[in-house]
């Protein structure tokens, strides 16, 4: 029995080639994701345990909390470091800063953007090289106060030299610098693709943060002393420092490891947003592979039952299409292993092009990546062959004596029954999953709702396949041709359709949601934004505009009203409970005294102007979820460890126009007392009554131009820039999902060429009886496209009951629009239909070449 399942194997090369490319691709994003994460993952790994050798310790304040940003913590008193110097043990000490600056290229445009890319940094310039972890390439280090370094990347980008004078974005007034010197960080031209400004230290905490602080205090030991030796050291003195609480020392050691962690930590997401659509291109695979088998199956069902009548036990029949299988898994997951390769280069110029600038390293390919990829690959395809394989092994004896197989027909109640169920059971999940915010029973939902649907497939085939193969059949003898043979064997015809119906309903399900997602936005800003124009820098907290914007603005003449918004996090616990670092929260600093005339936060309880000094508004969503009603009490934790305790005062429904949605606003007070930052994210602007718009736009734009990262923007403006990123978020998705859709394309031309297989005889009989070449091409494009069509359909059910679903379910959460965009759905079905066109081509083509006498002889 091996040997001949080997023989079929050799036999039939390009059939099994054709079903092996689904598990290839499939594999291929999943592998090529997995050396990227990797190789980026030991690149940094490296890179940081290099620049930090010489670093022995690290004294910092304790974590105050975790968010998506990472570890937030208080600064350190520079107090603390003449302590740390005077410790025994201690060789070198240099207290570290980071903060917010953006370089300004010589056509006066920001570079960079911290809200989408990686981030703009400016830090104070460190003088001992083992403590530094950048190091001059050409000039010097800034000594003076107008003096800067940048980093090589953004030097090259922006055509800088030392020598050159150029401004800086900073919480200051606009300023140029003279660039004395070019750093790289270690041997690479950029920290993963962030601009670097590198200012004298004193400089730098007047710039980036505040007199007198730092970050953290890196540490060189004496020779002789260990690390561990060192932090005990420092354990007892800076431990005995009265006027400061809550500092930490680690070691070096350490220190790389939480940066490294950090890294992985920043790379899971993108790592595992790649990986679901490797898996939907998998789960795509699994109907072309089963529908593949099936027919391999009914093929042979003469070849099985005459090996049955010889003796060949069930078990044997059924080993032998497994092995098949097995083999098909094997070689597709090893080939798809090798596409990986090539696809995490891909990848990373994808990365490059969005400003992440990766490190050099050479490529790792990880025991895990080979297992992970080669068990999937392999297991998808065994269990898309099993229940063909099990089909095998029932085909009795007596079947050697029919001239063909003939599809059973039975069981049609059972399947009715089981389809109905495991759709409904998918669709309650799914609901169950965007209530309750599960994204697990939302997965799984789905997942067993398109199961169900495909159970149901051959029930709803025929029906389907009839209405629509109605229009063809009117047209002329080709197309009922054509229409027959889609809804004869409706277990196929709906098998193959299954996989385009998939990423047919993924599209529209993304189309409808972004397309939902602007409407409501849109909706959102008509009715929230009260003023007339908003300036946004984008910042969400590390990021933003200087102070000094909002004051000018005040100043013009034509300028009725300007309201700044501020953006931190924070952990928000209600009465005495402890919040944990999955609960950290976007929290605005607004003006209650001016936000009225600006926003309407379509206030449910309280209002805004009322908040106090200890008081906080509180997003609706977050009201109902916390159970928190207006007089009750909470405690903000911002990351300069300040508790701090604030009284409800208000609840709106309305998220703040133009900036990043907070789930919580204190008063501008309370929020520079405590949130340790100092730049607008976004100011509010309404103008006077009376004032031409274009003369008051021309005013702002005026003082604006000193700002290059501030934009300023009219409702309409606000409206567009929005729909734009939703644009450029779905266009990614789009380009990933084409892979999903290219499987099932394949699917298609598979499922076609080994129907024209099948059929070999019959279409000799229709050759020899009259029916011309051009003809018999015809009814295999035709059939081609009642199968897209038939997926199309089915697929635009699941896209539009699932976008409909989370609509419902997130109507609270600001989703108010349900839209589904009729030129997107129109376009889909043009594409999937001509898709299928193309699908048809070569077995078409095929068909039409098949010589009478032969076909007619095919046994």
């Amino acid at each position: 029995m091996f040997s001949l399942t080997l023989k079929g194997l050799l036999a039939h090369k390009l059939r099994f080639a054709l079903t092996g490319v689904a598990v290839i691709l499939g594999v291929a994003f999943m592998a090529g994701t997995l050396v990227l994460t990797d190789t980026v993952g030991k690149s940094f790994d490296d890179l940081f345990k290099t620049n930090n050798k010489g670093i022995d310790a690290v004294v910092q304040h304790d974590a105050a909390f975790s968010s998506q940003h990472g570890t937030e913590r208080d600064r350190v008193p520079s107090t603390v470091l003449d302590t740390v110097k005077r410790t025994p043990g201690v060789a070198e000490a240099e207290g570290t800063l980071l903060g917010f600056a953006q370089l300004v290229d010589k056509s006066g445009k920001a570079m960079g953007n911290p809200a989408q890319g990686a981030p703009t940094l400016g830090m104070n310039w460190i003088g001992s090289p083992e403590l530094n972890p950048f190091k001059i390439a050409e000039g010097r280090a800034p000594t003076g106060a107008d003096e800067v370094v940048i980093d090589k990347a953004s030097a090259t980008k922006g055509s800088f030299v030392t020598g050159d004078r150029i401004q800086i974005i900073t919480q200051a007034a606009p300023h140029e610098y003279t660039i004395v010197g070019i750093a790289t960080f270690g041997d690479a031209a950029s920290l993963a693709g962030a601009s670097i400004a590198g200012f004298e230290t004193s400089v730098a905490q007047q710039l980036l943060a505040e007199p007198n602080m730092f970050d953290a205090i890196s540490v060189k030991a004496t020779d002789g002393t260990s690390p561990e030796a060192l932090v005990k050291n420092l354990d007892g003195t800076v431990g005995k420092a009265s006027s400061v609480k809550g500092i930490e020392v680690i070691t070096g050691a350490q220190q790389t490891a939480n940066q490294q962690k950090d890294v992985q930590e920043g790379l899971s997401f993108f790592s595992s947003f790649l990986l679901a659509f490797a898996f939907v291109s998998l789960f795509v695979g699994t109907f072309i592979i089963y529908n593949t088998f099936t027919i391999l199956v009914a093929q042979r069902s003469r070849e099985m039952a005459l090996l049955r009548a010889i003796g060949a036990r069930r078990r044997q029949v059924m080993g032998s299409v497994i092995v098949e299988a097995a083999a098909i898994g094997v070689l597709a997951s090893a080939a798809g292993i090798a596409v990986g390769l090539v696809m995490a280069k891909g990848l990373e110029k994808l990365l490059s092009a969005v400003g992440l600038e990766l490190p050099a390293g050479e490529m790792v390919i990880s025991p895990r990546t080979l297992i992970v990829s080669t068990v999937v690959g392999v297991t998808v395809t065994l269990a898309s062959a099993i229940i063909p394989a099990r089909k095998a092994s029932k085909i009795p004896p007596i079947a050697a004596l029919r001239d063909v197989a003939v599809e059973d027909g039975k069981g049609v109640l059972r399947r009715s029954v089981i389809g109905v169920i495991a759709t409904l059971a998918g669709a309650g999940l799914f609901g169950l999953g965007v209530t309750g915010g599960v994204m697990a029973n939302v997965g799984l939902g789905a997942v067993l709702a398109i199961v169900g649907v495909f159970i149901l497939g051959p029930v709803i085939a025929k029906p389907l396949g009839s209405v629509l193969g109605w229009p063809l059949a009117k047209a002329g003898q080709t197309g009922r041709f054509a229409r027959q043979n889609a809804v004869r064997n409706p277990r196929r015809t709906s098998s193959t359709a299954a996989a385009l119906m998939i990423g047919v309903a993924l599209v529209a399900f993304i189309s409808i949601l972004a397309a939902s997602t602007k409407s409501s936005t849109s909706e959102a800003v008509e009715k929230s934004m009260r003023g007339d124009y908003v300036v946004n820098a984008g910042g969400t907290g590390d990021g933003g505009m200087s102070p000094v914007v909002e004051a000018q603005l005040k100043a013009l003449p034509g300028v009725e009203t300007v309201s700044a918004l501020r953006m931190a996090r924070a952990t928000v616990a209600k009465d005495a409970v402890a919040p944990t670092a999955a609960e950290a929260s976007e929290v605005a600093g607004f003006d209650p005294a001016t936000i009225d005339q600006v926003f309407d936060g379509k206030v449910a309880a309280g209002q805004l102007h009322d908040v106090g000094a200890a008081g906080v508004a509180v997003k609706k969503e977050e009201a109902e979820a916390k159970n928190l009603k207006l007089g009750d009490k909470v405690t903000a934790t911002f990351k300069t460890g300040a508790a701090v305790p604030l009284t409800v005062e208000a609840i709106f429904a309305n998220p703040l126009t133009g900036a990043p949605v907070s789930t919580y606003l204190v008063a501008l007070d309370t929020f520079a007392a405590h949130a340790g930052t100092n730049l607008d994210a976004v100011v509010m602007v309404k103008a006077r009554d009376g004032v031409d718009p274009a003369s008051g736009r021309a005013e702002l734009e005026q003082v604006l131009k000193s700002y290059p990262n501030a934009e300023l923007q009219d409702q309409a403006q606000l409206k567009a820039s929005i729909e734009k990123q939703v644009d450029q978020m779905l266009n990614l998705i789009y380009g990933l999902l084409f892979l999903a859709i290219v499987i099932a394309l394949i699917g298609i031309a598979n499922t076609l060429a080994l129907s024209v297989h099948e059929r070999t005889r019959e279409l000799g009989l229709l050759r020899a009886v009259g029916m011309t070449r051009r003809q018999v091409r015809g009814a295999i494009r035709w059939e081609s496209v009642i199968i897209a069509l038939m997926g199309t359909t089915l697929g635009f059910t699941l896209g539009i009951a699932g976008a409909w679903g989370l609509g419902r379910a997130l109507a609270e959460k600001g989703l108010s629009a349900f839209v589904v965009p009729p030129t997107t759905m129109a376009a889909i079905a043009i594409m999937a239909v001509g898709a299928g066109v193309v699908a048809a081509l070569a077995p078409a083509r095929r068909a039409g070449k098949l010589n009478i006498l032969k076909a007619i002889a095919t046994d």
